[in-house]
């Protein structure tokens, strides 16, 4: 709404020089350009019916994409632990090619808490942990042994 004088105008997005984007990863990514935080705009995002439907289809690659334009480094795990969440109780599978993405695509810094906090919804530890260590420097590894070792005894995928 503008207002001029004591009159409100309600102005159309698109007079306004406001581009209007279809859902979609790519559209997200762009918002994510000019968003200060991303974690409120992934969440605004996810709890509409037509984005859901987006994230449950979101790919390994698509995942990474959004953890590398996440515009503060200390919010790239909170927005990597929520997108897992959902996908969890969307009923949509999260991988360790996920992880993986995750930490290709983390600032260095978050690679080990990326891998702490996604291992958990990981529900391939067994099989493809793999995907993960590869991405992973020889003290990445040692910090998380303990983390993989949990998540392999918790893995519900060897029943």
């Amino acid at each position: 709404l503008e207002r001029s004088g004591d009159e409100e105008e309600e102005v159309m997005p698109e007079a306004a020089g406001v581009e209007i984007l279809e859902p979609g990863i790519g559209s997200l990514l762009k918002e994510m350009l000019y968003c200060v935080n991303d974690f409120d705009l992934i969440r605004e995002r996810i709890a509409t019916s037509e984005w859901q439907e987006i994230f449950f289809h979101m790919t390994p690659e698509e995942y990474g994409s959004i953890i590398a334009h996440v515009h503060l480094d200390f919010d790239e795990p909170k927005v990597a632990v929520f997108l897992a969440s959902q996908l969890v109780v969307m009923g949509s599978s999260f991988t360790c090619e996920y992880c993986a993405e995750a930490v290709r695509n983390a600032a260095k810094w978050n690679r080990i808490t990326m891998v702490q906090r996604l291992l958990p919804f990981c529900g391939d530890v067994h099989s493809g942990r793999d995907l993960i260590t590869k991405q992973l420097t020889p003290w990445e590894l040692l910090v998380t042994v303990h983390d993989f070792t949990n998540a392999i005894n918790n893995d519900t995928t060897l029943t």
